[in-house]
């Protein structure tokens, strides 16, 4: 099972490609090829990986899938979309962060996706 949802973030100009899968280095491995990443891949329950500044991938293996691996990748997630705008400031990055969360929060209500736990 892979479930895909692209997110676009007008106030910034990027793109979330948001995907939860049972396949986790399939769908990881190509990423990391075309990012010309050579480490072996990890043993992750999730990864931000950052294409361009204008498009990011957030990946979650489904077995993984709790709110605390939720928001540890969102805050990845955060951090990759405003360092390379140059957003420092708290208020900003927590604006990001709401708006990632209420995303993922009515796709999941949308797919009745329930994270464990």
């Amino acid at each position: 099972m892979t479930i895909r949802k692209d997110f676009i973030n007008t106030n910034y100009g990027c793109t979330i490609k948001f995907i939860l899968t049972d396949d986790f280095k399939k769908v990881v491995k190509p990423i990391h090829k075309k990012l010309k990443i050579k480490e072996e891949l990890c043993e992750c329950e999730g990864e931000v990986l950052p294409i361009d500044s204008n498009l990011i991938y957030l990946v979650i293996d489904s077995k993984y899938f709790t709110w605390n691996t939720i928001f540890h990748e969102c805050y990845h997630l955060v951090s990759a979309i405003c360092e390379v705008r140059n957003v420092n400031d708290e208020e900003s990055k927590s604006w990001v962060m709401g708006w990632i969360g209420q995303q993922l929060t009515k796709f999941f209500e949308q797919k009745k996706l329930k994270p464990l736990g």
